[in-house]
């Protein structure tokens, strides 16, 4: 699961919860614009401390799974490689698939 799709899931879980962006991530204890960023996918490296915090609060959980098998070549992480190395900052998937 790519970033920008974490982060939609994260603001339906905290729609759901009934909570304000404010009262989330004060209640996780991240800022307001970094919750902001993840749920509209411009944020595109947050620890796994800050994210499992905001998603314990909503009653979510980070769970690492196998990708699915498609039985194609995933074009978007290929063009990132491609990218990084010509770039002077690192270019991340979901930025990518966001552009």
């Amino acid at each position: 699961m790519l970033l920008i799709e974490i982060g939609r899931e994260l603001k339906r879980l905290r729609l759901a919860a009934g909570l304000t962006q404010a009262h989330l991530a004060q209640m996780a204890g991240v800022a307001r614009e970094t919750l902001n960023r993840i749920e509209n996918g411009t944020y595109n490296d947050i620890g796994v401390k800050k994210l499992q915090a905001l998603l314990e609060v909503v009653g979510g959980e980070l769970v690492a799974r196998p990708a699915p098998k498609t039985g194609r070549p995933d074009f978007i992480r290929r063009a990132v490689s491609t990218a990084n190395t010509s770039l002077r900052d690192r270019l991340y998937a979901d930025e990518l698939v966001q552009a």
